[in-house]
């Protein structure tokens, strides 16, 4: 699979910054094709599964930026993605990190903005 390297920047609150150790993160594939479209979205959202089979049972949880969970979604992508996008107009505006477990053990991360 690729992976991608990452180091953090902190910048404190009397200007002063510094870097993170660079590290190296294994990710599948699948990660670069899953995720809410359009991103940002204000109304109308859908969820683009990767390479994930349309009958396969999925967990998925939105969380909102401070970790609280604000949706659980069971069934199929399908199914979800439809559920999702109905509910989603009555998120608040902000960002949100959906989590998706897979009945074969896969876990998919994904940020996204609702307006």
């Amino acid at each position: 699979g690729k992976g991608s390297y990452y180091r953090l920047k902190q910048v404190d609150f009397n200007e002063k910054s510094s870097f993170s150790s660079i590290i190296y993160v294994k990710g599948a594939d699948i990660s670069d094709k899953f995720g809410v479209f359009p991103n940002p979205f204000r109304d109308n959202v859908h969820i683009a599964w990767g390479d994930l089979e349309s009958t396969e049972q999925i967990v998925l949880t939105v969380f909102s930026s401070s970790g609280n969970i604000v949706g659980v979604y069971k069934g199929t992508g399908p199914q979800i993605d439809a559920e999702f996008n109905q509910k989603s107009s009555l998120m608040a505006a902000g960002v949100y990190i959906m989590k998706v477990e897979t009945s074969k053990g896969k876990v998919l991360t994904s940020k996204f903005l609702k307006q």
